[in-house]
């Protein structure tokens, strides 16, 4: 029940009594009940700054804006060295993921379906729920199993039709939806950061800075990118390449909420989900009818795919939104409406009056205040049983252990985690060309790259 039920009901309880003044009564607490909102809990590698801490939690505070979900989610920030970081990254998500649905799960899609049937909010929500047009996946098959259309990529003109009993979340999304406790404490999802050292970029902290600067990248952008990812933005694209691309086991285990919603040219005949890596992919409400955004379609360009991780927006289509693959310097993002709703449709409440973001002074006070007393520490027993159940809904990888004396960076290497389950964000300078998409590492969490970066002119 949420509080304007419970006040209402107080209401009814004192109306006989006061008549009137009951009426205001009820006026004035539902005016001072806080509205239902996300909570993030962040926690800091020991060598973070107060003002990146700042950064971070100014990025919770704008998504926390625009989620009404009674949600904690629990992200473990850290920053590593340049060279310990893929090539031309920002930073990097890896969220984790709800691993209970798997293939062997019947269950598995039928119950996520059920649960975003009973949370319709919005008219999004009501529309990917249009039952003539069988704008969710449900055409072609049962009401407990999907059907997706893939590419066969030694016979590049035949396409073949699969199913899938399961559907994987990250922790967070699982959470939005109830499909665990939605304030369980363990860690949610991990964001590693660039510090930039070596390089002739910084960091601006403050978000409301007269500008960023020429050789700067905006932190906060990055970091409500990164949470976008951890909050359920991610395909299952990102997990294949040529080497396992017809993996189908693999497949089954690993396909996400956001791929419910991937169409394509290839699959408008047959109304069902697009992972193909070619080109044409895009992210709809109605079953391929219309197309909210287009989508990068993944990083191994001889599948077809246009070089960037398939968890973002396109990188070519012209449009700047928070959750594309790469951020330039000197610029700013915000959350967008087609980032608030591909969110909403899969699984979250979402407040899209939020967008104008009225008060960001109020929200820049509020994000010093929480940075001033945010914990610094490497919660290790909750990062390791997060490893340890990493692996797209997989369970018991058999990690070494993360410890408390590891470099975090040099550990998510080490196991693999930076060459699938990671999501980058690249850098883009400034006025520069477009690198070969081949140059761009990918899987460490959905990050952002760096984009054909000039060098700054140095003298002697």
């Amino acid at each position: 029940m949420n509080q304007k039920n419970i006040a209402f009901n107080l209401f009814k309880k004192i109306s006989n009594l006061s008549g009137k003044t009951a009426l205001i009564f009820f006026s004035l607490l539902c005016s001072a009940l806080p509205a239902q909102a996300v909570n993030f809990n962040f926690t800091y590698s020991d060598d973070t700054s107060t003002s990146q801490k700042e950064a971070f939690e100014m990025a919770g505070s704008m998504w926390k804006e625009l989620l009404q979900d009674d949600v904690t989610v629990n992200i473990h920030v850290d920053f590593a060295d340049n060279n310990r970081m893929p090539t031309n990254v920002l930073g990097g998500a890896i969220p984790g993921f709800y691993s209970s649905l798997s293939n062997q799960d019947r269950t598995g899609y039928q119950a996520y379906k059920q649960k975003l049937r009973d949370d319709r909010e919005s008219d999004n929500d009501y529309k990917v729920f249009d039952i003539e047009n069988a704008n969710i996946p449900n055409n072609y098959i049962k009401d407990d199993w999907w059907v997706y259309m893939l590419r066969d990529k030694d016979l590049p003109f035949v396409n073949r039709m699969v199913h899938s009993y399961g559907v994987s979340l990250t922790r967070a999304n699982a959470k939005a939806v109830g499909m665990i406790n939605p304030h369980d404490s363990d860690v949610d999802a991990v964001i590693l950061m660039n510090k930039l050292n070596g390089l002739n970029y910084g960091w601006t902290t403050d978000y409301l800075a007269n500008e960023v600067g020429y050789w700067n990248f905006d932190l906060t952008s990055v970091a409500m990118h990164e949470i976008g990812h951890a909050l359920g933005f991610v395909s299952s694209m990102d997990y294949f390449d040529t080497n396992n691309f017809s993996d189908t086991l693999a497949r089954h285990a690993t396909f996400t909420s956001f791929d419910m919603f991937r169409r394509g040219s290839s699959t408008q005949t047959w109304q069902t989900i697009d992972m193909n890596n070619q080109s044409g992919s895009y992210f709809s409400l109605d079953n391929g009818s219309t197309a909210l955004g287009q989508l990068s379609t993944g990083q191994d360009t001889s599948l077809g795919a246009d070089g960037y991780q398939g968890s973002h927006w396109s990188a070519f289509d012209g449009v700047e939104d928070l959750m594309d693959p790469t951020l330039p310097t000197n610029r700013r993002r915000t959350v967008s409406y087609k980032d608030l709703a591909a969110l909403d449709v899969i699984g979250w409440d979402a407040n899209y009056d939020g967008l104008n973001f009225d008060d960001l002074d109020s929200l820049r006070n509020l994000a010093q205040s929480q940075a001033a007393n945010a914990q610094s520490t490497n919660p290790v027993d909750s990062l390791n049983k997060m490893f340890n159940q990493y692996g797209w809904g997989g369970s018991g990888r058999g990690r070494s252990g993360f410890r408390q004396d590891m470099d975090l960076a040099d550990y998510l290497a080490q196991e693999g985690l930076f060459q699938k389950g990671a999501f980058w964000s690249h850098m883009q300078a400034n006025k520069a060309s477009v690198p070969e998409p081949s140059s761009i590492l990918g899987l460490l969490g959905l990050g952002l790259f760096i984009k054909g970066y000039p060098r700054r002119k140095t003298t002697k």
